[in-house]
């Protein structure tokens, strides 16, 4: 998949650890999209969607002052445009998928490390459909 798919997106990165944002950054940089913010915490997370509007929100699940799934679920009650992704280490796929398996139209879960080819294959349909939040893959 070319980046062509993805010119002009503008995504905000939005993940605790400093090197899983650089990390994010170059990957989703590489792919063609725009990184237009990065959030070390949920509360910034939201003050930054609101100002900046990307087109795509890439949440850490574990974050100080509010987790992503909070954030995930105010962004999609006040910016329904928004696009979201949960980028999260393994351990934290079963307890989201057990947690929120009934109260999420969830898009895509992706584990850290990020494979590079799952994630372009779940980005491509979360940016091929409406706004559609996260879904856990598997």
């Amino acid at each position: 998949m070319s980046s062509q798919l993805w010119k002009g997106k503008k995504i905000l990165i939005v993940d605790d650890s400093r090197l899983a944002r650089e990390d994010l950054r170059h990957k989703f940089s590489s792919l063609g999209l725009e990184v237009i913010g990065e959030a070390h915490h949920g509360m910034q997370a939201l003050e930054l969607t609101h100002k900046l509007l990307p087109d795509i929100v890439s949440l850490d699940i574990i974050m100080p002052e509010m987790h992503g799934i909070e954030v995930f679920n105010r962004i999609r009650t006040d910016l329904v445009q928004i696009n979201c992704c949960i980028v999260s280490c393994l351990s934290a796929e079963a307890k989201v998928k057990e947690a929120y398996k009934d109260k999420y139209d969830l898009a895509a879960f992706f584990n850290k490390p990020l494979d590079q080819d799952a994630f372009k294959f779940w980005l491509k349909k979360v940016l091929d459909k409406a706004p559609v939040g996260i879904k856990l893959a598997g």
